[in-house]
């Protein structure tokens, strides 16, 4: 699978290439809830309650363009970012839906996944769409963790438990104290504090350190936990929240929703405040992979730039990871063209167009730098 032919020269068109993905970075599960199985693959759901009665609702394959979003014009929920084909096919959760009689309301429900994560580094990306129609009940909370076990258990601040492995919860509108949370199988829960202490505009696309409401509702956002030497972080939109260390292993991938406070989650439009999660990747990071020079996880324009920019220089720069000590040339090229496309997620060219491009954009470099 990973079988490359040396380029005899720049301007070669005729050349025969196999993309590679058996090094370094490999995609080893995947759930983008299409097939409407996703039940096959997840656990049944799991709650953690205050009160005796159960009061949630859990749809593995929900079509959410059902929903109107009315903070986007009532216009219905568009696909998620890495979707594809337009699916708008995902994962719904609510909690604490309607008025209960005696003791505290809070709730929590989430599934765990059946798959097992890897014992050594990984990465875990996931679309969340945490809806929030602006009526009561505002203030609830998706959670997001890793090597959780499956048993009957989703992480709750208010000395119920903390689930296993490891979790982070972030709420909807900013309107709590706690806007984020980090729990933590064994020590409890770690209150992040508010949005608006984050500085504003560092979370993209989400509105932070500014008057109510803030925060990741009703919008589509990519949160990702990655776990590397023993460290686990936790980013939303690309931008780090919290890093802590973590000796958990095994288990699998919770996705979860919790109101965890009393106030009853009011239906508008026929919907109530929920999770819906969507295109779920584990990754496992592996040793690094030649051609990816900024040593983001992937091979793609951002390397090719720089392969172009450097072109024809004595030496690599320093800055470059997986590169070699031979002068920006060949070597180079072949790396970046063996293993182009590796991580993105997403379709890449064919090998015979990915190849006439780079190729012909490469010679045209030399050609201005001769």
């Amino acid at each position: 699978m990973s079988k490359y032919f040396l380029l005899p020269s720049i301007g070669t068109a005729c050349l025969l290439l196999m993309l590679s993905q058996t090094a370094g970075a490999q995609i080893v599960f995947s759930d983008s809830f299409d097939d409407g199985q996703a039940s096959t693959r997840w656990s049944a759901p799991l709650e953690t309650i205050e009160f005796s009665t159960s009061d949630w609702t859990l749809d593995y394959a929900f079509d959410y363009s059902q929903i109107q979003n009315p903070f986007a014009g009532n216009a219905p929920i568009p696909s998620a970012p890495n979707s594809t084909g337009g699916s708008t096919i995902g994962v719904y959760m609510t909690a604490n839906n309607t008025e209960q009689t005696t003791g505290d309301e809070g709730e929590a429900i989430g599934i765990v996944s059946n798959f097992a994560l890897p014992s050594g580094d990984f990465s875990i990306t996931a679309d969340l769409f945490l809806f929030w129609n602006g009526g009561g009940g505002s203030t609830e909370y998706s959670i997001f963790g890793a090597n959780h076990d499956g048993s009957n258990n989703v992480p709750f601040p208010f000395n119920v438990n903390a689930g296993s492995g490891i979790a982070w919860a972030a709420d909807s509108d900013g309107d709590s104290g706690t806007d984020l949370y980090r729990f933590e199988e064994g020590i409890g829960q770690t209150g992040l504090g508010g949005y608006e202490a984050i500085p504003s505009g560092s979370i993209p696309n989400v509105p932070t350190g500014s008057p109510a409401p803030v925060g990741i509702y009703s919008q589509w956002v990519e949160v990702q936990i990655e776990v590397v030497d023993g460290n686990a972080a936790f980013s939303i939109n690309g931008y780090l929240i919290d890093t802590v260390a973590s000796a958990f292993t095994g288990g699998g991938v919770l996705l979860g929703h919790a109101d965890y406070f009393n106030s009853v989650n009011n239906a508008i439009g026929g919907f109530t405040n929920g999770s819906i999660w969507d295109n779920i990747v584990v990754t496992e990071l592996g040793a690094a992979v030649a051609g990816d020079f900024n040593g983001d996880g992937k091979v793609d324009n951002g390397d090719l730039n720089l392969l172009l920019g450097n072109w024809g220089l004595a030496t690599v720069p320093p800055e470059w990871t997986n590169g070699f000590d031979t002068p920006v040339d060949n070597g180079e090229l072949n790396a970046l063209l063996g293993n182009w496309g590796f991580g993105v997620g997403v379709a890449v060219p064919e090998p015979s167009a990915a190849l006439l491009f780079v190729t012909g954009l490469v010679a045209a470099a030399a050609r201005r730098r001769s």
